[in-house]
C-alpha cells in the first residue's frame, strides 16, 4: 500500500515542482531601455534617455495602473507653448490600466511630462 500510495504520489508532487519552477521564468515587468512604467499615481521612473526618433513605449499595467491623461508639462499642468510630440500636447493623451502606447520624440531636447490628474506625477525625457 505505501509502494503504491508513493508511485502515485511522487509523480504528482514532481509535475508540481516543474510547473512552478519553469513558471518563474517568463518576461520581467520592466522592459527595454525606452520604457516608461506607471503605477496608480506615479511613474516608476523619474528620468528616462532616448535617441532621437525614437519611440517611447509607455505601459500602464493592468494589475497595478491607473487612470492617467499625460502632457507636455510639469506639476500637472500642460505647457500649451510646448515643443513635444503632438500625442502630448494639451489636453492630453488619456490611459486606464492596461493600455500601452508608443510616443514618438523626434527632437533632440528635455522634456518633461506630467499627469494632469496626479499633478506629483512627473517625469523627465532626454531625448539625444
Amino acid at each position: 500500500m505505501r509502494k503504491l500510495m508513493l508511485t502515485a504520489v511522487l509523480p504528482m508532487l514532481m509535475l508540481t515542482l516543474a510547473l512552478s519552477v519553469a513558471g518563474c521564468g517568463g518576461s520581467s515587468s520592466s522592459g527595454g531601455a525606452n520604457e516608461l512604467d506607471m503605477g496608480s499615481a506615479s511613474f516608476t521612473q523619474t528620468s528616462i534617455t532616448l535617441s532621437s526618433g525614437q519611440a517611447l513605449h509607455m505601459v500602464d499595467p493592468q494589475d497595478t495602473g491607473g487612470t492617467h491623461n499625460l502632457c507636455i508639462g510639469q506639476n500637472g499642468t500642460c505647457d500649451a507653448n510646448s515643443n513635444g510630440p503632438s500625442d502630448l500636447a494639451k489636453p492630453g493623451m488619456m490611459f486606464s490600466p492596461g493600455t500601452t502606447k508608443d510616443v514618438t520624440f523626434s527632437a533632440a531636447g528635455t522634456y518633461h511630462i506630467t499627469c494632469t490628474i496626479h499633478p506629483s506625477m512627473n517625469v523627465t525625457v532626454t531625448v539625444q
